[in-house]
């Protein structure tokens, strides 16, 4: 996704779990989030923009959809 002329991608893994990158010009990537571990429960996540806050959405197949800013 792409807000405020930023780009910015989730990713996620059972050894890292759920991560949030951020990039000016859309080759040089940084960490902005990070779970502390992988759980593999979790089978998806997201970004999204709500009032100038950023949202990662996290899809947990045992606790349903969660979300933090």
């Amino acid at each position: 996704m792409t807000s405020d002329g930023l780009y910015y991608l989730s990713t996620i893994n059972v050894v890292d779990g759920c991560e949030a990158w951020r990039s000016k010009n859309s080759e040089d990537w940084e960490i902005i989030l990070k779970e502390e571990r992988g759980y593999k429960t979790h089978i998806g996540c997201g970004l999204g923009e709500f009032k100038n806050y950023l949202y990662m959405y996290i899809y947990d197949s045992e606790r349903g959809l969660r979300y933090g800013e």
